[in-house]
């Protein structure tokens, strides 16, 4: 179905001029957001990197710029809902993590003060010009606002590199690991279970053994 052209222009592009001060605040002013992530996720923030970083802002600016001119259809409202709700999540996962460190995450204060209000007025301006039904706004709203929970999927999966697992058994014994691997009951690092070697690797980074796995 198309839509009349009524929605004001500044909503169409508010995720994208938020996106671009959301991502000056966590690289620019006061910047530091990988420093602080790697730190924060501890070994499972292997898969950040600098040019991680940049294809994923570079797709998110893309997506944003994609929104603000699909919005003539009631499927292209649809979208905008659910790019929106991707950029409220990441503000509330923000604060979350913000509260959970006990101090300030990179990107929590555009986070909240541009993307969760903005997904809101949007979704409220969308519903009662009739540009979407309350179903499809519904279903935005849950695919754009699971995207912290698959992100945080994705870099579980890479917590082990494979250069990690490729370390040999004489390293991690040389390195005070030994004790640990024993507990494992494998005679190789590939053998053991992601969650094991992981464990293995950590306390070997803390030069020395923390006490028997379980």
């Amino acid at each position: 179905m198309t839509l009349p052209d009524s929605h004001p222009q500044w909503l169409l592009w508010a995720p994208l001029a938020a996106a671009v001060v959301h991502i000056c605040e966590e690289f620019v002013w006061p910047g530091g957001f990988m420093s602080w992530y790697r730190r924060y996720r501890g070994t499972s923030a292997s898969s950040i990197t600098p040019r991680f970083l940049v294809i994923v802002n570079a797709i998110l600016l893309a997506v944003c710029v994609n929104a603000a001119l699909a919005t003539d259809t009631s499927f292209g409202v649809a979208y905008w809902i659910a790019v929106s709700a991707i950029l409220a999540s990441n503000g509330l996962w923000h604060l979350w993590a913000a509260v959970r460190d006990r101090g300030y995450s990179p990107g929590m204060v555009t986070g909240l003060v541009f993307y969760v209000p903005l997904a809101i007025y949007g979704c409220i301006h969308f519903l009662r010009s009739g540009s979407v039904s309350i179903g499809s706004a519904v279903v935005a709203l849950l695919v754009g606002g699971s995207y912290p929970f698959w992100s945080a999927m994705f870099h579980a999966r890479a917590e082990v590199s494979p250069e990690a697992r490729r370390l040999s058994l004489g390293h991690l014994q040389s390195s005070g690991g030994c004790e640990l691997l024993s507990h494992c009951g494998e005679t190789t690092p590939l053998a053991v279970s992601r969650s094991k070697l992981r464990h293995c690797i950590r306390c070997v980074s803390h030069n020395g053994v923390t006490g028997p796995m379980r």
